[in-house]
């Protein structure tokens, strides 16, 4: 899967993600399997970090729309469409994740599924490369396999989000199309589904590690797309950080025993940009 901009600690998991994808072709030991369960835990951490950051986003746009109504309230309900996009799509995939776990552990799911977390641990078909297939790509629920249901759904969803973007942010539409990429991939001359390539054929803890994958992925785009919506409450303000009280009188001299008026006012500017001052005549050539 492509990926746009990502921290440093999103480039590390990713690259852990393939180094143990890479070496469970290589039938190596149950230690590389168990090394997945550091990946998972990473994922896990990130997704709460984006939790938190991005309900202090939501929060502060309760604060905004709480000043000024009128001003915030279209940009509020657009984070709120996309909070409502992300949560759904967030949902589906950790109800496949339980699903899956409880398709391959059976009565050993209790012990792998607790409140707030997965011990994956705890998982006794780690190395089973036929869970994920099977769950994603032969059973069907009203006639789709879920992987092309998943698939759907993430198309939908990033497809929606980019409405939320103008044309002219171009790098962070690009940086979307990028992390929800779902093409089918040919690989010597053979043609791979997206939920083929991305569940078939490998073990059973990378299957979960995926899906965690994707719930970040999920959430990173909503992070970005609300963080871009609230930069834009405040994108057509006038910026200043100095006040000046400015005197213009309506005439430069005065006769005596003539009434003396000025226009008197509060000017505020922006002492760290230098203006343009155009003298004379001159023709705008420029762009508006």
């Amino acid at each position: 899967m492509g990926h746009g901009k990502e921290t440093p600690r999103q480039k590390m998991i990713g690259m852990m993600y393939l180094f143990y994808t890479a070496l469970m072709c290589l039938n190596v030991s149950k230690d590389v399997l168990n090394s997945f369960v550091l990946v998972s835990d990473s994922l896990e951490k990130s997704v709460a970090i984006y939790k938190t950051k991005n309900q202090k986003v939501y929060d502060e746009f309760e604060k905004q729309l709480a000043i000024n109504e009128e001003k915030v309230k279209p940009w509020k309900e657009k984070a709120d469409g996309v909070k409502t996009l992300t949560d759904s799509l967030f949902n589906l995939i950790e109800s496949y994740k339980i699903g899956l776990i409880n398709l391959a552990e059976k009565d050993n799911a209790v012990n792998v599924i607790k409140p707030g977390r997965y011990v994956l641990d705890s998982l006794t078909s780690k190395d089973n490369m036929d869970f994920g297939g099977q769950f994603f790509c032969v059973d069907r629920v009203d006639g789709k396999t879920r992987g092309e249901i998943l698939k759907e759904k993430i198309n939908e969803f990033r497809d929606e989000s980019l409405k939320y973007i103008p044309e002219s942010e171009a790098a962070l539409a690009s940086s979307i199309k990028s992390i929800l990429f779902t093409d089918d991939v040919v690989v010597e001359e053979v043609k791979y589904t997206w939920e083929s390539k991305t569940f078939e054929h490998i073990p059973m803890i990378a299957d979960l590690v995926m899906l965690e994958r994707l719930q970040t992925d999920v959430k990173n785009v909503e992070t970005d797309i609300i963080n871009y919506l609230f930069k834009q409450i405040s994108a057509g303000d006038f910026k200043f950080n100095a006040l000046s009280a400015t005197v213009i009188p309506n005439s430069n001299y005065i006769m005596r025993g003539n009434e003396y008026s000025a226009t008197v006012f509060l000017a505020a500017f922006d002492s760290t940009q230098a203006p343009e001052i155009l003298v004379g005549s001159y023709k705008k050539t420029g762009p508006d």
